[in-house]
């Protein structure tokens, strides 16, 4: 909450001032109350002698869902101040060098091509080809201004047409790629809140795997694979919406850094009873089996591919660098890439690692079996009026 009344006190955006913001905010807030009156809650009964409980589990999945949503928050009300930058250096016209695009810069720099028709350049620096030929790349900065010739050669001006690429959108559902059925593709349109079009692909494999891959006009060759948090069972979308379905933002790996982003459910859904974790992994079927399999490491390596494959469809290219980025339950999965795939990433972010598996899930499970009454919660139902 500082940093938006910060943003607001400094007429940035992402400010206090902002109603989407203000609400977001205001939700993450009281859950983070409620989480620590649980801890109270929790340490009172440790200083009585009382053995945890469920919800010791059930907090440390909550607080990792938590903290990841809260950081999700702080990175769109930073915008490109909040992202590590590869940089746009360069001397101008007061004789200085300056990072243009470095965190802390007072004005954000405004950039232009002398000729679209070979190059354009996005608002955070992004340069796409799009014909052989060269055209002078400006960016300013206040008082600060310079430029630079940018050559393309035939080789590289193989950028895709923005409508071939709606045109590779509407053609893709009910398509299989890499074992993955494609059920639904939706493009995106640039607006005020999304800097550039995509197109949002939806998959699934059986038995309840289910994959969200959201592909840009001005795709840089990256490829970010978000993990998943708790029992997985829903996908972290990179597309907020509104209640009327209205996008009203998109991750800023996307947004910033012109990303292939991609994420599972972790093959379950929460959604529906039969098919929701931890329930349905020891419900005896093969395909409760199955969706063990997909939780443990089999999605990891179905996602990732799919979206290489994608990638390759709608711009002929493989991915230059592709990353994985989880805490919580997607720290565990992080570890599994670095294990399972440690060559299709160039770079792995890990944090909050859930690694005791079979103590986190026999918890769980305990709690998953009990009546629902907080008498039934309780290991000692006698110890209840």
């Amino acid at each position: 909450m500082r940093l938006a009344r910060e943003r607001e006190k400094a007429g940035l955006p992402g400010g206090w001032d902002d109603p989407h913001i203000r609400d977001r905010l205001v939700r993450l807030w009281s859950e983070e109350q409620i989480r620590g009156w649980t801890n109270d809650r929790i340490r009172a009964g440790l200083r009585a002698g009382l053995p945890p409980g469920p919800e010791s589990s059930i907090g440390k999945v909550h607080g990792s869902d938590l903290n990841q949503r809260i950081q999700k928050l702080a990175a769109e009300m930073l915008g490109t101040s909040g992202t590590a930058w590869d940089g746009a250096t360069g001397t101008y016209s007061d004789a200085t060098t300056k990072d243009l695009s470095a965190p802390g810069t007072a004005t954000p720099a405004a950039w232009t091509s002398a000729a679209p028709a070979i190059a354009t350049i996005s608002n955070t620096g992004v340069a796409d080809a799009v014909a052989a030929g060269t055209t002078t790349i400006s960016a300013a900065s206040g008082t600060i201004s310079g430029s630079t010739n940018l050559a393309v050669t035939q080789a590289t001006a193989s950028q895709p047409s923005v409508q071939a690429l709606r045109t590779a959108c509407s053609s893709i559902k009910g398509q299989t790629v890499a074992g993955v059925m494609v059920t639904d593709a939706t493009r995106v349109e640039p607006s005020a809140t999304v800097p550039t079009g995509l197109c949002v692909v939806l998959g699934t494999r059986a038995p309840f795997l289910d994959i969200e891959v959201d592909i840009p006009d001005n795709w840089s060759g990256r490829i970010l694979h978000q993990g998943g948090g708790g029992f997985d069972g829903s996908i972290p979308s990179a597309i907020s919406k509104a209640a009327d379905g209205g996008v009203t933002g998109v991750d800023v790996a996307v947004t910033q850094k012109a990303a292939i982003y991609a994420a599972s459910n972790g093959g379950n859904r929460r959604a529906v009873p039969a098919e929701a974790a931890p329930a349905v992994w020891g419900s005896g079927t093969a395909e409760g089996q199955a969706s063990g399999d997909d939780y443990s490491y089999r999605a990891l390596g179905t996602t990732i591919g799919f979206a290489k494959s994608l990638a390759q469809m709608f711009y002929s290219a493989a991915p230059k660098w592709t990353y994985f980025n989880g805490c919580s339950e997607g720290g565990r999965e992080a570890y599994k890439v670095a294990e399972g795939w440690p060559h299709d990433y160039d770079g792995i972010v890990q944090g909050c690692e859930t690694m005791d598996m079979t103590a986190l899930v026999s918890g769980l499970l305990n709690v998953s079996s009990k009546g629902g009454t907080p008498a039934d919660c309780s290991d000692d139902a006698s110890s209840h009026p």
